[in-house]
This record gives C-alpha cells, sequence and structure tokens, in this order.
C-alpha cells in the first residue's frame, strides 16, 4: 500500500493504524490526504492498468479471508480498512 501512496497520491501525511478488535478481527487502516481519486470511474475504467494496484490489495484481502473496504474522492485523499478475522 504505502508503495501507491508514494507513486499516485501526492500526500504529505499518511496515518496507519492497526487494532484488534474484540470481535475477534484485525484491522489494519491506512489513511492518506494525497489526491484521492473517483473510485466508481476507477472501477468503469476498461484499462487493464488502472487501479491494478486496488485490485491487488482486494484479491490479497480475499485470499487471507479478510474484506477490504476502499474511499476515495478527488481532492479529500484516500482511506482503505483491512478487517481480518482472527481463529483461535
Amino acid at each position: 500500500m504505502t508503495n501507491n501512496i508514494l507513486k499516485h497520491s501526492g500526500a504529505k501525511k499518511v496515518n496507519i493504524s492497526a487494532d484488534y478488535r474484540p470481535d475477534n478481527k484485525f484491522v489494519l487502516k491506512v489513511q492518506d490526504d494525497g489526491i484521492g481519486f473517483d473510485l466508481k470511474k476507477k472501477k468503469a475504467d476498461g484499462n487493464s492498468s488502472s487501479g491494478l494496484g486496488l485490485k491487488n490489495i482486494v484479491n490479497r484481502g480475499k485470499l487471507i479471508g479478510a474484506d477490504v473496504s476502499i474511499e476515495s474522492q478527488p481532492g479529500q485523499g484516500t482511506t482503505i480498512v483491512v478487517e481480518m478475522p482472527i481463529s483461535h
């Protein structure tokens, strides 16, 4: 994720947090103050390289059973949250 931030976002500030929740989930949150993007447009774009890093994050999350949410708007930065269940 940090490579995408450096490469594409123009962010001046990045916050990364990791938490363990009582419902047995590990939550990783990455938030930047970069240029952001239109997520709907990125998903609809037929260009195979458009949003490839985001697709990889989502696909890797699925591989480990995690839910991945991405929020972004032009001029408002981006937030990615990965929620992974922890089994005992």
